[in-house]
Order: C-alpha cells, then structure tokens, then sequence
C-alpha cells in the first residue's frame, strides 16, 4: 500500500534495525583499524630491530643496553651512605606500599 500522499511504497525497514547494522558496522571497522594500528606497530619493532641488527648502530645499541641494565640491574652507588640501585618495578613496588601505611 502506498501512501497517498507522496505516492511511495514503504520499504518495511526499522529505523532500529538500520541504526544497528550501522552501530556494528561502526563497531567493525574500528576493530579493524584498531587491529591494523597493532599489527603495523609490532611490524615496525621488528623492522627496527632487524635494521638495527643488520646496520650496526652501536651507539643505539649501547644506550639500550646501558639504559637496561640501569633499570633492571642492582648496585651500589655509595658506600658510605648506603645508596643502593635497584630494579624500577620493585622500586614502584615499595613504594605502592609505603604509600598504602
């Protein structure tokens, strides 16, 4: 039946079901997108990484190592007022719980 007015046959069709085909397709392509910048950020580390290997870059890769070894490594910075370094994490970890007193 058509309506007598405009003289168009209605399609049948809800606004709520074009409303959610179009929150999904929403919903999919920022999935999507999301999935592509992951995958494009790992491909890039594994691009640096193999440049950085084939190339050389020394000076890149002792500061990584140095930096590395700064915040994973213990030591003792001063003997005679007891100075210590120590891992980053576990420093975060004390003092998550000196806070926490």
């Amino acid at each position: 039946m058509s309506d007598p007015v405009t003289g168009v046959e209605p399609e049948g069709i809800s606004a709520s079901a074009i409303g959610a085909v179009a929150a999904v397709s929403i919903v999919a392509i920022i999935v999507l997108v999301v999935a592509g910048w992951v995958i494009s950020q790992e491909r890039f580390k594994s691009i640096d990484f193999e440049v950085t290997e084939i190339s050389g870059y020394p000076v890149k890769q002792e500061t990584e190592t140095s930096g590395r070894a700064l915040l994973m490594g213990y030591e003792r910075l001063d003997d005679e007022s007891n100075i210590y370094r120590i891992p980053i994490d576990r420093a975060m970890e004390l003092i998550v719980e000196e806070s926490g007193r």
